[in-house]
């Protein structure tokens, strides 16, 4: 609920909250894709070799690790002072 044009200092928490919470589901959802994509990669290793199977999974999940970050607009860099400010008791 908006009060004199803004969210109140508990509204913003909970908003921040639920986007760690997405970024959580997120983040898990991905390991578990990430293992079948592994598994399936992993039989493919003797026709392309580990070293060539290895630098794919690497590439795969840098960019899906990169899309989650923009995508929520959650990164080391937007968590660290919310979770500081938390620390300090101003959220």
């Amino acid at each position: 609920m908006l009060r004199q044009g803004r969210l109140s200092d508990g509204e913003i928490r909970d908003q921040q909250s639920g986007r760690l919470q997405i970024l959580t589901y997120a983040a898990l959802l991905w390991q578990l894709f990430r293992s079948l994509i592994e598994g399936v990669l992993e039989g493919l290793v003797r026709d392309l070799g580990r070293r060539l199977v290895k630098k794919g999974l690497a590439a795969i999940n840098q960019s899906v690790e990169g899309f989650l970050q923009e995508a929520l607009q959650i990164g080391p860099q937007q968590v660290a002072p919310q979770l500081k400010a938390e620390d300090l008791g101003y959220l």
